[in-house]
């Protein structure tokens, strides 16, 4: 028998079982779609890995005001009346004790002391207003706002210890001046008087740049992050003034020394300070029917603060060896340093379009809280004759308070 005879049938049917193989692979690749690249160090079959593009409109689905046409860059307009109670950590003025000047030095210096209660700065609620200006971007649906906030204001204290029979003691100024070199007895804390009053001023200003964007979670919430930066402006006085007109006649201590009893002393502290650095926040909306909703936000930032400080104590002695010689202290000081604050918010609001969906206006009121972490920079000194020990006590500027705000989009 031919040998090709003998071998033709086994390579018909080789080619055969290749062919077919071949062809079930081609039919498998073709349900990857498209070829695919050639991978390595092996051959896969699957699509590359790609960032994904949304395809589905409810992605993340935009939740800003839009007003007239599709693509029109929409602007607004918001102004904002505010009522806001400044209040600061170790502001007390004076302390009182509960019995008079005579008890207190005869026949012991520290009778009485332990009943020592201090007064404390009144903070008052005061006006201001926030102006802002913004509007919807074209890229995602985002929007930019810019806005200033300003709230100024002053309070005063007082307390006449006099007229319960009581003695002040003074807490703010630089000790030195309320001792009389080689007459003071050491044992008496600080200086005496019978009355105390204090004048204090807080000026708040700052300017927000962010970038948000408002888009729903859910059919009835809002979400609206946003990023930006803010420059803040915090300029704080204090004027507290000190009077002993009703101690002139005062008796001497039990060593024989006359007591160094300052007739008039007025302390000046200011800080003034600017910062600027990132802020972040989150806006949320609960959406009722008819246009209402409730709302909170949070936001913080951190600000590099540079402040400028500076003390004046003013002594006019009533009695010793510089008697009715005014005495002035003056000290200054600049610091940097990082600080903090945050803010949060909650209130009601109300939303509506008209003619057409040409316009729309919106209506808030919110109470807010807010922080400043370590503001306090008034030096208080703790040594009576080295004016160079002193402190920097960093209590926290709080801030409370109503805010009503209109919104115009155009």
């Amino acid at each position: 028998m031919n040998l090709s005879t003998k071998t033709m049938p086994w390579m018909a049917a080789s080619l055969l079982v290749a062919s077919s193989f071949f062809g079930q692979q081609t039919q498998n690749q073709g349900g990857c779609g498209q070829p695919q690249p050639v991978c390595k160090p092996a051959p896969k079959c699957a699509p590359l890995q790609e960032p994904p593009v949304p395809t589905n409109c409810a992605y993340n689905a935009p939740a800003e005001i839009n007003i007239g046409m599709v693509g029109d860059i929409d602007f607004f307009a918001s102004g904002s009346f505010i009522y806001w109670q400044p209040s600061q950590d170790n502001m007390a003025i004076a302390g009182v004790n509960q019995q008079p000047f005579n008890n207190i030095i005869q026949p012991a210096p520290t009778n009485g002391l332990a009943q020592l209660s201090f007064v404390e700065t009144n903070f008052s609620f005061q006006p201001g207003f926030k102006a802002g200006l913004g509007m919807n971007l074209q890229t995602d649906d985002w929007d930019g706002y810019m806005e200033y906030t300003r709230v100024h204001g002053s309070t005063t204290t007082s307390s006449n210890g006099q007229a319960a029979g009581r003695s002040v003691f003074a807490t703010w100024g630089n000790p030195l001046y309320y001792h009389n070199d080689g007459l003071v007895d050491p044992t008496i804390l600080g200086s005496i008087y019978d009355t105390v009053t204090s004048s204090y001023r807080n000026n708040l200003d700052f300017f927000d740049v962010e970038m948000g964007r408002s888009y729903y979670v859910g059919k009835k919430l809002t979400f609206r992050p946003a990023w930006g930066a803010r420059a803040a402006w915090i300029l704080q006085n204090i004027h507290v003034g000190y009077a002993a007109t009703g101690l002139t006649g005062a008796n001497p201590t039990n060593n024989g020394n006359i007591a160094y009893i300052p007739g008039f002393a007025d302390v000046y502290e200011r800080s003034h300070s600017w910062g600027v650095g990132p802020r972040t926040g989150l806006t949320m909306n609960w959406l009722f029917d008819y246009g209402f909703r409730f709302f909170g936000s949070g936001y913080g930032d951190i600000l590099y603060t540079y402040y400028k400080v500076q003390d004046k104590t003013v002594i006019l002695p009533a009695i010793g060896l510089n008697a009715g010689i005014s005495q002035t202290m003056t000290t200054f000081d600049q610091v940097q340093a990082i600080r903090t604050h945050l803010d949060l918010e909650v209130g009601f609001g109300w939303g509506y379009y008209f003619d057409n969906n040409n316009w729309h206006i919106d209506l808030s009121a919110a109470y807010g809280y807010q922080v400043f972490f370590d503001q306090n920079m008034f030096r208080h000194f703790s040594d009576a004759f080295t004016p160079s020990f002193n402190t920097l006590p960093n209590g926290n500027l709080y801030v409370q308070g109503l805010t009503t705000t209109a919104r115009f989009d155009f």
